[in-house]
């Protein structure tokens, strides 16, 4: 007897505790797409309140967990709600800006629920729970996010609450205060780069960005803008979003928040304001090459690389498994969406010395926007960047050539980079379509520099586009009214040749009119952007002062005036 009483009376002590505990749970709405069986509603109790946060607990997890493993989350929950209200809460909003306080709620204090949910979520944000009930029924009426309690004693923990709460900031920052929604890929951006603001990126081993880094080398060729939420996604946009912070710095982030414009646009914008003379598609393509070569000092220096001393090019950099040998001409007709790029290697095949590379690049599809760098690595290791001069007209679409002398014995491989930037607002992503072609050529007569002098007009046989050409680069006449400008040019004087000896000369679309200093690079034929840059900030981009034609006051005027580059 002295024995059964004790017994029965914890029986009895444990299941009043169980039961007092499964009614103090509250309910919640979950998300069926987030949570690990689908649930759309479950209970959480709250286990802690520390100063900027709630800390619930969802109640049939926490009952299917031994006593030890209660302690550990009980721990682990005490040391998240101390880094919460030290680390995460202030230094995310010191630097990007409040989150909408005291809310929907009427409380300072964000909700975190810990409930399982799918293996691949570290946790997400639901924008109904900033609505009343009255207009989203399945609303939990707080500042709150979610996070998976399978990783509760994870390191990646506090990166996942960054992560989350970095997008009740921009909830406030956009749809509250601007009332617009941001493209989810740079509200992601954001999200991914905040672990990285508050320290968490070491150790790397095992680490958020060590897996973000691994997807991304496993598949490099994701769109950007394109948000399927996959892996791939999440990896694109941390890496661009790093590059984006070591080159332009924690200010940038804040300052694309701070304005109604969303998406590119906003970048543009802050990249703008914070004085920097460059714009979204200048950086996204540096980034491309980037992650190619990944070294600070391929020219110009410290631009096609990540500070990051995580992200070393042992770390990151783009390697193939199967590489193009050079034999003969190769040709690839493929398509790629908004924001995409893709990387092709070319080595040269055995026996291969002393040949040239043509590259070349079309795309008939109206108005498309390429950029084509490609990456020459010598024999010496070093590497240098180059570009395909494309050139853009209604009947043509966008085309263009470059050559790679000594191929085989100078150079040991050439890498061609192309993205697809024709959408710069992009709410759809499209695929635009393209055909490139890598052709070894022997060295002939062919490749000898034409005799034509300064001033001679060219144009390919069969063909209607009429070139001028100085040294060598060749300049389209894009109309007649501008050919008529000039009375020195007459329509006799005009020299067919064969579309080799045309291709020899390098496109220039740089002008600037005799008396005037400003230098304009034309677009299709029809717009003149003036470059508002420095004349080191001109040959650090790669443009040539040799190509520069100089025009009369007349075609300076014909041109549409378009929006100015900084960089």
């Amino acid at each position: 007897m002295r024995r059964i009483v004790p017994v029965l009376f914890l029986a009895a002590s444990l299941f009043f505790i169980f039961a007092s505990y499964a009614s103090a749970g509250e309910a919640f709405f979950v998300d069926s797409n987030y949570d690990w069986i689908a649930r759309t509603q479950i209970t959480a109790t709250l286990h802690k309140e520390s100063q900027h946060a709630y800390w619930y607990v969802e109640d049939e997890y926490w009952l299917s967990l031994s006593v030890g493993e209660q302690n550990s989350v009980t721990q682990a929950i005490e040391e998240l709600g101390k880094e919460f209200d030290s680390t995460i809460y202030p230094g995310l909003i010191n630097l990007l800006g409040d989150i909408w306080s005291p809310g929907i709620d009427n409380d300072p204090r964000v909700t975190i629920l810990l409930t399982r949910l799918i293996e691949t979520a570290g946790g997400y944000f639901n924008t109904n729970d900033e609505h009343p009930q009255s207009k989203i029924s399945t609303s939990n009426e707080r500042e709150m996010f979610y996070i998976n309690a399978r990783f509760i004693t994870a390191d990646r923990m506090k990166s996942f609450i960054a992560h989350e709460f970095q997008h009740l900031i921009t909830y406030y920052q956009k749809n509250v205060l601007r009332e617009v929604d941001d493209d989810i890929w740079l509200n992601e951006t954001r999200s991914e780069v905040a672990p990285t603001l508050l320290g968490y990126d070491s150790p790397y081993a095992g680490g958020n960005l060590e897996r973000r880094v691994s997807v991304f080398l496993s598949r490099p060729s994701d769109s950007l803008i394109e948000w399927r939420n996959l892996g791939p996604d999440y990896a694109v946009v941390n890496l661009f979003g790093q590059y984006l912070l070591d080159h332009y710095g924690k200010e940038l982030f804040r300052e694309i928040l701070q304005t109604d414009k969303v998406g590119i646009a906003s970048i543009n914008e802050a990249l703008a304001r914070l004085g920097h003379r460059i714009t979204f598609s200048d950086i996204f393509t540096n980034w491309t090459i980037t992650n190619l070569i990944n070294n600070c000092n391929v020219l110009p220096s410290n631009t096609y690389c990540y500070l990051n001393p995580n992200l070393n090019h042992e770390n990151l950099h783009i390697t193939f498994q199967d590489p193009y040998s050079s034999g003969g001409r190769i040709t690839q007709v493929d398509s790629l969406k908004d924001w995409e790029a893709v990387w092709q290697e070319y080595t040269p095949g055995s026996g291969i010395s002393k040949h040239v590379v043509e590259i070349g690049f079309i795309s008939f599809v109206k108005d498309p926007v390429f950029r084509v760098p490609y990456v020459i690595t010598k024999a010496t290791g070093e590497s240098e960047v180059a570009f395909v001069n494309l050139v853009s007209d209604e009947t043509r679409g966008v085309s263009g050539k470059s050559y790679v002398e000594e191929f085989g014995k100078d150079v040991s491989r050439v890498v061609v980079i192309l993205s697809n930037q024709t959408n710069v607002n992009p709410r759809d992503v499209q695929d635009i379509s393209y055909t490139l072609t890598v052709e070894l050529l022997e060295k002939r007569p062919l490749l000898v520099i034409p005799s034509y002098p300064d001033g001679s007009l060219l144009r390919a046989s069969g063909e209607e586009n009429v070139y001028v050409i100085r040294g060598n680069y060749k300049r389209w006449i894009p109309s007649a009214d501008i050919f008529e400008s000039y009375e020195h040019l007459n329509w006799e004087d005009i020299i067919e040749v064969g579309q080799e000896v045309l291709d020899y000369y390098q496109d220039s679309t740089l002008v600037r009119a005799e008396g005037d200093e400003r230098v304009y690079e034309i677009e299709r034929g029809a717009v003149k952007h003036w470059l508002r840059i420095s004349g080191e900030e001109f040959s650090l981009s790669g443009r040539e002062w040799g190509s520069v034609f100089i025009i009369n006051e007349r075609e300076r005027d014909w041109y549409y005036p378009g929006v100015d580059i900084r960089a």
